[in-house]
């Protein structure tokens, strides 16, 4: 019938580049005290927070490939807010469920563009509430 690879419709295509579909959701919570501590009133600490988490995932999900030629890079609008496919803040996503116990709210959001040095396979989808459709990333270039 077919491979896997016979089978790329939009988002499942093979790409280098990705851009955030939904926003991604750090999976630890950003420490505002003690020592590695960030300042959650600069921009520039919390998206060097969410881009190193965002590394880890990276990290994680493709051993093989060298994070140091991952390239990662916020996107954000002349007022440095975040900004997802040029309109929505990643605010205006529903980022938790109706469980007490539910923490997505309350977590550093963000909208990132990676490019990889080597195409990567479809679906790209990572940290916190992945499995709930956050987290998503869209191809750009198709290989």
């Amino acid at each position: 019938m077919g491979t896997l690879c016979d089978y790329t419709p939009g988002p499942m295509q093979t790409a280098t580049t990705w851009t955030s579909a939904t926003p991604y959701l750090a999976t630890r919570y950003a420490k505002t005290r003690g020592r590695d501590r960030i300042d959650l009133c600069s921009h520039q600490a919390r998206y060097e927070f969410l881009m190193n988490d965002l590394r880890a995932q990276i990290r994680m999900v493709w051993p093989d490939i060298a994070l140091e030629d991952v390239r990662i890079e916020p996107i954000i609008d002349e007022n440095g807010v975040f900004k997802i496919a040029g309109h929505w803040r990643p605010i205006q996503f529903k980022r938790y469920r109706r469980k007490g116990s539910d923490d997505g709210g309350r977590r550093l959001a963000g909208a990132f563009r990676i490019v990889f040095p080597v195409a990567v396979h479809a679906p790209v989808a990572l940290g916190h509430s992945a499995h709930f459709g956050l987290g998503l990333f869209a191809p750009i270039e198709s290989s």
